[in-house]
């Protein structure tokens, strides 16, 4: 394989994580990710999606990127934009993108991580707040050539933070592949630190991780826990029945439904108005004639989500 890594965000920092500087970052990543590349059989590009910075100059010297592409530090989410237009432009130039920041050195090597050999779409772990936002650990994101399209789509769609690709996959039934079930914190990951918060990984050490709870990540999720609150205990996510008998509510409620969609498998109506949400909900997991039986049921008008979360389900055009 053809590998381009794609280097996205800041490459010095200085911030309450501390000071960082990528290029003391470079023997860590000349082991785990290039040599590891190569003793596999395989090449790689490297490329640079980043801004200005002291240590820029000297950067680019080292690491020797093909492209460079500098854009002013706006926001994360705008550096995903940035990132998906650059990777959809050179899709044909590589048969892998592995997208990756600079503040990150890794515990094993690359071709050792867990869903390497799988294709497709492959992200690192959930994140502590999966239950309230369907949002992943956003250090690293993996795509296929064939699925680039995928994978820009959900970094155009991040609307304040690149850890809501995964909830653009969920929201639109695009596969993925996680390296890890379990929840991971900034620390304590089986794959990775965050350069500043750890001291540098020691390789051919290995080490576990130290996962949260099911209990650690519920506390973090607000909202999927009014929901438990206000029925009685901890709903299966197998299939949700929704309560709608308001014909305002097909349209108010719609962020809503779609929170829901990404939180339950399977999504059916209790409702008068099943025509008019036919023309609405229209994906896969929406079931309309079916004999499933619901494992939890909910009154969608008993349910709202935040103004902020609002906008995150609104639906709009990538």
């Amino acid at each position: 394989m053809k590998i381009c890594f794609v280097f996205r965000g800041e490459n010095e920092r200085y911030n309450s994580r501390g000071y960082m500087n990528a290029c003391y970052n470079i023997e860590n990543w000349s082991k785990t990710l290039f040599e590891d590349i190569v003793a596999a059989g395989h090449t790689y590009d490297i490329v640079f999606n980043t801004y200005t910075s002291n240590c820029l100059e000297m950067l680019t010297s080292l690491l020797v990127p093909k492209y460079v592409e500098l854009h002013p530090s706006i926001s994360q989410t705008a550096n995903c934009r940035n990132v998906a237009k650059w990777i959809r432009e050179h899709q044909d130039e590589y048969d892998r993108f592995v997208i990756i920041r600079f503040d990150i050195l890794y515990r094993i090597p690359i071709t050792q991580w867990p869903q390497w050999n799988s294709t497709g779409i492959i992200l690192v772990s959930r994140d502590k707040h999966w239950y309230d936002e369907r949002i992943c650990a956003d250090f690293i994101f993996i795509a296929d050539k064939e699925y680039v399209q995928h994978l820009a789509k959900g970094l155009e769609y991040t609307r304040r933070q690149a850890h809501q690709v995964s909830q653009y996959f969920y929201r639109n039934d695009v596969p993925f592949h996680l390296m890890y079930s379990e929840f991971y914190g900034l620390q304590n990951h089986p794959l990775y630190m965050v350069k500043g918060l750890e001291p540098d990984p020691i390789l051919d050490s290995k080490f576990s991780g130290i996962p949260f709870s099911e209990t650690d990540v519920l506390a973090c999720s607000n909202t999927y826990s009014s929901i438990i609150k206000k029925n009685n205990g901890y709903p299966s996510t197998e299939h949700c029945r929704i309560k709608l008998y308001n014909q305002e509510s097909i349209l108010e409620k719609l962020p809503e439904i779609c929170y829901l969609y990404t939180v339950f498998k399977w999504i059916s109506f209790d409702s008068p108005f099943i025509e008019e949400l036919k023309k609405i909900h229209t994906a896969k997991r929406f079931l309309y004639e079916t004999d499933k039986e619901p494992t939890f049921t909910l009154d969608v008008d008993t349910f709202s989500l935040t103004e902020q979360e609002k906008s995150d389900f609104t639906p709009r055009d990538s």
